[in-house]
C-alpha cells in the first residue's frame, strides 16, 4: 500500500490536535515548500521535538526515511488536489 498525504489527514481526524504527531503533520503540511530546504534537525526544532521523534514519525507512517518524507511532500505540493480523486479538472470544479 502506498502512503499518501491523505493518511496524514486521516490521522488528524482521529487524534487530538495536541498530540505530537498531529503537531508534526500540521507543520509539514503548512510549510511544504520550506521543508524542502530544511534539515531534519531544523524541522525538529520548529516542531519542538527531537530528530529521533521525526524518524519515529516516519516509521509510524511506513515512510522509509526523512528524505522519502521530503520527497512525498514535494510530490504532493506539485499535484493538483483532484488527482487523488481520479477526476479531470473540469469535473472537480
Amino acid at each position: 500500500m502506498m502512503f499518501t498525504t491523505y493518511d496524514f489527514f486521516d490521522y488528524l481526524n482521529r487524534h487530538d490536535s495536541d498530540k505530537t504527531y498531529a503537531k508534526i503533520i500540521t507543520y509539514l503540511l503548512t510549510h511544504q515548500t520550506e521543508v524542502q530546504t530544511l534539515t531534519i534537525s531544523q524541522i525538529a526544532e520548529r516542531c519542538f521535538v527531537s530528530p529521533a521523534t521525526l524518524t519515529r514519525f516516519c516509521q509510524a507512517f511506513n515512510i522509509p526515511s526523512f528524505g522519502d518524507l521530503r520527497e512525498l511532500l514535494n510530490t504532493n505540493q506539485q499535484m493538483k488536489s483532484y488527482n487523488y480523486l481520479r477526476m479531470r479538472e473540469t469535473d472537480f470544479q
